[in-house]
């Protein structure tokens, strides 16, 4: 299986976030699945216009030239897309973030109802199974992994996929792990 993971982990220290991080990889690599961890602090991605050009002047090509479109080849290729990242203040890093916000190419501006509910049609095919991976602060509580969890519900949902799971980074490793092999 192709595991895409974006890491939005800030630059700053993140020592133990890292080491977890390393590890999940690792496992997942040594069970035979093909990890591409995309570090987003170390990629050139600007914030979306809400220009809708993706949409409207070039279909599901945004118009900003960073690196963005390496990370939309990874996602669309991808059968998971796991999404890891430290709470800061309550709320996944600004990094992946913005990151999500960019994601607005990869479906159609076209509507559909779903569930008594308006959603986007898909652009491709097949879209990424979905994991929140999360790395508690010092103030983080319950609440605000569920309002998170439910954002990336909402988020895939309306990406034409599914979130799966959501975990934390004081979790074992190999449970995480376990989730994408069994789901």
């Amino acid at each position: 299986m192709k595991v895409c993971v974006l890491d939005g982990h800030p630059p700053e220290d993140g020592r133990a976030f890292e080491t977890w991080m390393h590890r999940f990889v690792q496992i997942l690599q040594e069970r035979g699945h093909n990890v591409n961890r995309i570090l987003l602090r170390d990629r050139r991605i600007k914030s979306c216009l809400g220009c809708w050009a993706c949409w409207v002047k070039t279909p599901g090509r945004c118009v900003i030239e960073d690196d963005m479109e390496a990370v939309f080849a990874e996602i669309v290729s991808a059968d998971w897309l796991i999404m890891a990242s430290p709470m800061i203040m309550g709320y996944p890093s600004a990094l992946l973030k913005k990151c999500m916000d960019r994601m607005v190419p990869l479906v159609h501006p076209y509507i559909e109802i779903e569930g008594g509910e308006c959603h986007h049609r898909p652009r491709y095919a097949n879209a990424p199974k979905v994991g929140l991976l999360l790395e508690r602060s010092g103030d983080t509580d319950v609440e605000d992994i569920d309002i998170t969890t439910d954002l990336i519900s909402r988020f895939a949902r309306n990406m034409k996929t599914m979130h799966q799971f959501t975990r934390l980074t004081s979790q074992p490793v190999e449970e995480v792990c376990n989730a994408i092999d069994h789901l």
